[in-house]
């Protein structure tokens, strides 16, 4: 077995620790796993059991968790978020259990795993941690401390040893992003969990589609475009992993606009702060490609923002310039200074690889059920479509599922648009440098949205 925490390679405000059983062992179906700890300082975060490397998971949501007797849940709807006493433990066997040790028994939160099989794995996401507190809601000024991982036998409940743990902690924990720089990067995956991380193995097959090259058009991204794909437990929503992608051309500015940026659980809640829904439990833009990138707060030359770094304008929407790499001193200083003065949002652009596509990656974590921009379908809102179906979620749209179809060549239909998403939808343009410091680009791009019966302001 191999607990361990991952570095920020989803996103810099993402935290992640993982569980994933010892491949020289048989099976591990006559063992439980007990998980405790306290419930992590982050706006949003569960743990989600990977039958196997990209396949949907089940598990909770820390909202939807028992904590244990004596404590509370600070994700519950009026909570103190700083509550004290936040303990919870839960519980990990193979399906086919059906009688358990009473001790184990009693442990209120179970997830499984397929029996006889060793390819699942359990992974904590933890988003938009608090101020002052680790990626993954730990340390902080209440020094809470990593999850505590045990085997048991689950018919006796005695204690089993777990030969080959280990924690690869010093090799790979970052600091919260928001007090230091952080890296991305496949290249800076470690061994131990590359098999759980996007498109490491993929190729193109997994790129987005760009079926026309002077737009930055938004797709869903499948359910195996990642080795742990998001999507809501404890049963999946559709068969798609909950983010929207686009592809852009690594040579051109991409200019994008989200009219409505989504309400957010702040990053810095008051100490008498009650946990409250709000749309959005996390959200953030990140462009990624076949280069290693740098998070840098505040900076141009940052690969992602998030949440309250997303500047917004007075409307409430958000302007985005992706730029390339190829740009020359001269031309950046020209692009940053219109972009410093309009008030939009700069990240560096990246460029396809063998593995990664040249893509912007948009996150909606956590959203309530009603918020439109929610990227996974419920009774309030259709989504995003999901070309993998099933076919009673594309109904909606028109659309007939295509669940064998490498995402790169899923057809035009299914880019986002804002009768799926509403106002919260992205939209984007690729323009040259002279293109957009003459305005031209601007202009193209409020074209382009009203043709798409959207609109470059929100109200």
């Amino acid at each position: 077995m191999t607990t361990i925490q991952s570095p920020g390679l989803g996103s810099p405000y993402s935290g992640y620790w993982a569980l994933a059983p010892n491949k020289q062992v048989p099976n591990v179906d006559d063992v439980a796993f007990v998980v405790s700890q306290d419930f992590p300082f982050t706006a949003y975060g569960g743990l989600f059991m990977y039958p196997a490397p990209s396949e949907l998971p089940s598990g909770f949501t820390y909202g939807q968790m028992t904590p244990d007797p004596g404590n509370v849940n600070p994700f519950t709807v009026g909570t103190p978020i700083h509550a004290k006493n936040r303990h919870y433990t839960a519980l990990l066997t193979a399906d086919s259990v059906t009688t358990m040790a009473p001790s184990l028994a009693r442990i209120p939160n179970h997830a499984k795993w397929p029996a006889g099989t060793n390819d699942w794995f359990l992974l904590a996401r933890n988003y938009n941690a608090y101020a002052g507190y680790a990626m993954s809601g730990t340390g902080g000024p209440t020094k809470t401390k990593w999850a505590d991982v045990r085997a048991f036998n689950v018919r006796t409940g005695r204690p089993v040893a777990c030969e080959g743990a280990q924690a690869a902690r010093d090799e790979i924990q970052q600091a919260s992003p928001w007090n230091v720089a952080g890296v991305t990067g496949d290249n800076l995956i470690p061994n131990p969990i590359r098999p759980m991380f996007p498109q490491i193995n993929g190729g193109k097959q997994y790129w987005p589609p760009k079926e026309n090259p002077g737009l930055v058009e938004f797709y869903r991204m499948p359910g195996n475009g990642t080795r742990a794909p998001n999507n809501t437990v404890p049963e999946p929503s559709d068969n798609c992993a909950n983010y929207i992608e686009a592809r852009l051309n690594s040579r051109q500015i991409a200019l994008v606009r989200v009219p409505y940026v989504g309400q957010y659980k702040s990053h810095t809640p008051a100490p008498n702060a009650v946990f409250e829904e709000t749309e959005v439990g996390a959200l953030s833009y990140s462009a990624y490609g076949q280069l290693t990138s740098t998070y840098r707060q505040g900076s141009p030359f940052s690969y992602s923002i998030g949440n309250e770094e997303i500047k917004t304008d007075a409307t409430g929407g958000a302007t985005i310039v992706i730029w390339p790499r190829n740009l020359t001193a001269l031309e950046r200083r020209a692009v940053f200074a219109l972009a410093n003065a309009r008030g939009w949002n700069l990240l560096e652009g990246n460029q396809d690889g063998p593995q990664y596509a040249n893509m912007l990656t948009v996150r909606v974590n956590g959203p309530s059920q009603s918020y439109r921009g929610g990227l996974y379908p419920t009774p309030y809102r259709n989504g995003a479509p999901c070309f993998q179906g099933p076919q009673s979620v594309l109904d909606p749209f028109g659309l007939t599922a295509i669940p064998d179809s490498p995402f790169i060549e899923i057809p035009h239909g299914f880019a986002v648009t804002p009768a799926m998403l509403g106002t919260s939808t992205p939209q984007g343009v690729q323009c040259t440098v002279v293109g957009y410091l003459a305005g031209t680009c601007l202009a193209r791009l409020k074209t382009y949205m009203t043709s798409t019966g959207g609109s470059y302001f929100a109200s």
